[in-house]
């Protein structure tokens, strides 16, 4: 399929915290949308593996895109970089004797050093790049009241609003509620 052309996205540097509170609104999804702000919870980030675990710092920084062309939507990812700086107290390492085996151990670029300012455990940075844009092409069904069902291998809904002051901002959040992403139309 091809895409409008809108030039490329500008590059953003979502935001890690609480994301607030949002209410799925109507509107019309049709059209090229440029990701503008971002911001993901990262609450319990490690589940039952290390729950005392923590993240110390962390940044994503790239583009994203979606096209809604009828019932069809194709989301375009950018180049993207990650870092995540996380404590892994000692508590959770049962059998590690250096932060080194941690590092080592992992599919991503990993390195780990003993852990500073009176944490116990290791700290962990991880960065992981993604040089080549890639897309993705589903189909999408609107459920009304600005709840729409993704049509992927494994369905997934998202709850959005195009702002009824500005019908040139669309809000998303996906199903679990723990991100939001604020796009423009283009």
């Amino acid at each position: 399929m091809t895409l409008p052309d809108r030039g490329t996205p500008p590059t953003i540097a979502a935001t890690f915290g609480q994301c607030g509170s949002f209410n799925p609104c109507t509107g019309n999804l049709q059209g090229t949308w440029f990701q503008t702000a971002g911001c993901l919870e990262l609450s319990d980030p490690f589940g039952t593996f290390c729950p005392s675990g923590s993240v110390l710092a962390s940044a994503i920084q790239g583009w994203w895109r979606l096209d809604f062309l009828g019932t069809t939507l194709v989301q375009t990812d950018g180049p993207m970089t990650s870092t995540f700086v996380s404590n892994f107290p000692q508590a959770c390492l049962p059998g590690v004797t250096s932060c080194d085996q941690l590092g080592s151990n992992t599919t991503v670029p990993t390195t780990c050093e003993v852990a500073s300012s009176g944490r116990s455990g290791c700290d962990c940075t991880t960065t992981n790049t993604r040089t080549v844009p890639t897309s993705t092409q589903t189909t999408w069904t609107d459920n009304g009241g600005g709840l729409i069902t993704i049509n992927a291998s494994v369905p997934i809904q998202w709850q959005t609003c195009v702002l009824p002051g500005n019908p040139d901002v669309l809000i998303v959040t996906d199903s679990d509620g723990r991100g939001r992403q604020t796009y423009e139309r283009r």
